[in-house]
């Protein structure tokens, strides 16, 4: 790709991220474009198992967070919430001009805890009496 500085990248279980940087004299919509037009070449090439879709973003990593939002409701449980920001309020902030990056932190995510009780019957062991 033109203007194309350095390209690294690091994987770490389920995620991949690789980080392109371009030089000050590249247009970044134009590189945003050429990064576009790269994963929709290799979407043939790409594993069709993924859970998510190869996407990108045009972030400059210098900038700091100008803007944090907390979500909360007396009525709604804690997933809808989640759901609401991460489907809806954090596509339509990326949308804006200006807006590199939009990041929802904190999600309640679905999971399950077990406890196994390790004591085995006489039974078990080949022992009835």
């Amino acid at each position: 790709m033109a203007g194309l500085d350095s390209l690294n990248s690091t994987s770490t279980l389920g995620q991949t991220q690789i980080t392109l940087q371009f030089n000050l004299s590249r247009n970044i919509d134009d590189a945003a474009q050429d990064v576009q037009a790269a994963i929709s070449g290799a979407s043939g090439q790409i594993a069709t198992d993924l859970p998510n879709p190869p996407t990108y973003s045009k972030v400059n990593p210098a900038d700091q967070p100008i803007l944090y939002l907390y979500l909360d409701s007396p009525t709604l449980p804690l997933s809808q919430v989640d759901n609401y920001a991460e489907t809806y309020l954090a596509q339509k902030l990326s949308t804006i001009n200006g807006v590199a990056q939009v990041a929802v932190y904190g999600s309640q995510k679905k999971s399950m805890r077990l406890e196994f009780n390790s004591i085995r019957s006489n039974w078990q062991h080949g022992k009835l009496g």
